[in-house]
């Protein structure tokens, strides 16, 4: 087994990197990465440690982890004829991904420029600074990244809640723009699906003929679309506040929000 004596990166200090050196980090690095990022020792005996071969950066799998286990139950397989996929935001489906931009919210009068500034700034309602600064961010990406900065102090509960707040991001999109609620009514009756060979849970990846994953978000923008046909009918809809306990936004509980369509 290892020690804290054994030191793969050889047994000097040095200061600094040094020029032209090379840098990885736990962020960027997985158990399944390629054999230049492990070490160990071809040569050594079966009852050497080194004849066991390590990552170098090794991941820890835990529960809030991007390399969550996915429940089984979960799991869901769909025809890919049968279904609509969005993977890049520039594609003809594009704008259903949480990354989208052009699609706006509004809540307690600040507009927040993407679906996924909001889901991210919603893992930490004790620190409505911090949600400011996730929701400042121009950039989709610069919201996710400034987020994972702090992921420690994400709530406890978030495995938990996810799924319920994305619907605060997604629903609030969708009676809010009928832009997007239009671009929901487009895919008719057909699946809504994820194409994320990275994140199955939100998503689903390809295999073949068929798509596999948890598709929570697929889910998720499916039931939207049938709320956004009521709105066809003139029926209105009331996003009531989540039954989550401390879920707040910039300090405020997330309010009731009834929209009818206006012809």
């Amino acid at each position: 087994n290892r020690t804290q004596y054994m030191r793969p990166m050889g047994f000097d200090n040095r200061i600094t990197f040094g020029f032209g050196a090379f840098f990885a980090t736990f962020m960027n690095m997985s158990n399944n990465c390629p054999l230049a990022y492990w070490w160990g020792d071809a040569g050594a005996g079966d009852w050497h440690p080194f004849s066991k071969w390590y990552p170098l950066l090794q991941e820890e799998l835990t529960e809030c982890g991007a390399l969550r286990m996915v429940n089984e139950k979960q799991m869901r397989s769909y025809n890919a004829e049968n279904c609509i996929a969005f993977r890049k935001t520039n594609e003809m489906f594009g704008g259903l991904s949480n990354m989208a931009p052009g699609f706006p919210i509004e809540i307690s009068g600040t507009k927040i420029l993407t679906a996924e500034a909001l889901y991210q700034a919603c893992r930490f309602p004790g620190y409505p600074a911090l949600q400011h600064d996730i929701i400042a961010q121009h950039s989709p990406m610069y919201a996710k990244d400034l987020s994972r900065r702090y992921q420690r102090l994400t709530r406890p509960d978030w495995e938990d809640v996810r799924v319920k707040v994305m619907e605060v991001p997604a629903s609030k999109i969708t009676v809010q723009r009928d832009k997007f609620g239009e671009l929901l009514k487009s895919t008719g009756t057909k699946i809504i699906v994820e194409d994320s060979s990275r994140d199955i849970f939100w998503g689903a990846e390809k295999k073949g003929s068929t798509y596999i994953g948890v598709n929570a978000l697929g889910r998720l923008l499916m039931e939207l679309r049938e709320q956004y046909l009521k709105l066809e009918k003139k029926t209105p809809i009331c996003l009531a506040p989540l039954n989550i306990p401390e879920f707040f936004i910039l300090g405020q509980t997330v309010e009731t929000m009834c929209y009818k369509r206006i012809e």
